[in-house]
């Protein structure tokens, strides 16, 4: 009985490690999609799947970057200087 118990715990929380993983995994290419989206001039898509991946990965702060490089093309400084300082 004691070894079921060792054996769901160990299970449940590879389980959830493995959720986090695939956050930060989605997160990476949508962002990198984001950033190509960027590059050819759709700078408003790319803003709102880069707000997207900050919300799955808050601790990368490259999205913010991103985010702020996009608003400093679309010459909204303030928007731009408001995603750095985040």
């Amino acid at each position: 009985m004691h070894r079921r118990i060792v054996i769901l715990t160990m299970l449940f929380f590879l389980s959830i490690s493995s959720q986090a993983q695939d956050k930060k995994q989605k997160a990476r290419e949508d962002g990198t999609q984001a950033v190509k989206l960027a590059d050819e001039g759709k700078l408003d898509e790319a803003i709102v799947i880069l707000t997207e991946c900050h919300k799955l990965d808050p601790e990368t702060m490259d999205y913010m970057y991103e985010i702020g490089y996009c608003h400093y093309h679309k010459k909204d400084y303030a928007r731009q200087q408001s995603a750095l300082m985040k």
